[in-house]
């Protein structure tokens, strides 16, 4: 594709129109099948093998082919332009842009000039032109960028935003003013997300627990909350034992954390369908199952709930109180980051599956 180009702007140029042009197709669609979404230079060989693909794989691909030619590239993620909304604030037009126009292009690094962006995209964005001192500026509707003579920060792939039809102003497009955000806003979101990554992961998996249900998954909640408060939770420590050092020394409240721990004793332990005097345990029957659901009602269930759901109930108020006891900094770090989430108690347990 770029063969007969004499310098690099020509050969950057014939790259993106080779893109922009009729060997390729922009789909949201065909692209998630059969692996084509992996990342690597493998994504890249399928994308320009079957040459349809979006933002992500347009710009991946010129990045790379880029360097195959010498020129140092990356992908910036970003933004296409929004709509002007008809507001101002300090005498500027407001412009608004949705998560639907998320967008991704490359840019090439020329030395002494900086990052300049292309738009390989095919039907996105406006493509990058290079002319010289002596050509006249195309203004025929079409956006020309240039190198400038000094570095700049990272570009915009499109031009600037276009008018809303309801927002009573100009029509014709104005040009950005001010320093381009979208990437450091974009590095900061990233940045947000992943920090608040183990805390989602935390919250997400006690949602899983709550609905699964089961007394046993209640319970490891509970030991969940104690591992990511830096409470030992050892294997040879019974529920009871377990349950009155929550107490005394982590702020656990009492009446919750006696009523979880006896309708673990009662699942645990409880005799089997054939009675005392059947010297069997209770196991994985659906009627120790039953029979722990009747003693639990028997002892102060909560009304009209099942064993589970009051389970879960008393998980919630014993994590709350433990939270609300711990130091700021402890509670801070159990929340943020979870340590529940690569260290698991082993537990002797039945959980709902095992029982039934």
């Amino acid at each position: 594709m770029t063969a007969g180009a004499a310098t690099d702007d020509d050969r950057l140029v014939a790259l993106q129109n080779w893109f922009r042009g009729p060997e390729f197709r922009y789909s949201l669609d065909t692209p998630v099948e059969e692996g084509f979404d992996e990342a690597g230079v493998e994504a890249v060989a399928a994308f320009l093998d079957r040459r349809e693909g979006y933002c992500v794989h347009f710009a991946g691909a010129f990045a790379l082919m880029a360097r195959t030619l010498g020129m140092p590239s990356r992908v910036v993620v970003g933004f296409l332009p929004g709509g002007y909304t008809g507001d101002t604030v300090d005498g500027q037009r407001v412009a608004e842009v949705t998560t639907g126009q998320l967008h991704a292009w490359p840019e090439v690094y020329f030395a002494g000039v900086g990052w300049v962006a292309f738009e390989p995209t095919k039907s996105l964005g406006t493509p990058t032109q290079f002319v010289s001192a002596s050509e006249p500026v195309d203004d025929a509707g079409e956006d020309v960028t240039a190198p400038t003579a000094t570095p700049t920060s990272s570009a915009a792939a499109t031009a600037a935003p276009t008018e809303r039809p309801d927002s009573g102003g100009d029509a014709s497009p104005v040009a950005a003013r001010g320093i381009d955000l979208w990437p450091l806003s974009a590095t900061v979101l990233i940045v947000l997300a992943l920090a608040a990554a183990p805390a989602a992961a935390g919250w997400a998996r006690r949602r899983v627990q709550r609905a699964r249900g089961g007394v046993g998954g209640a319970w490891r909640a509970v030991q969940d909350t104690a591992i990511d408060l830096g409470i030992a939770v050892p294997l040879s420590e019974s529920p009871r034992a377990f349950g009155a050092r929550l107490i005394a020394q982590h702020g656990a409240p009492a009446a919750e954390t006696n009523h979880l721990v006896g309708v673990m004793e009662r699942l645990s332990y409880a005799p089997a369908a054939g009675g005392p005097g059947s010297g069997a345990a209770a196991g994985p029957g659906a009627t120790g199952t039953r029979r722990a659901a009747a003693a639990d009602d028997r002892t102060g269930s909560r009304a009209g709930a099942s064993p589970a759901a009051g389970a879960f109930a008393d998980a919630e108020a014993i994590r709350r109180g433990m939270l609300a006891a711990a130091d700021p900094r402890e509670r801070l770090r159990a929340v943020a980051l979870p340590r529940s989430l690569v260290t698991r108690p082993g537990s002797a347990f039945a959980d709902r599956d095992a029982v039934a």
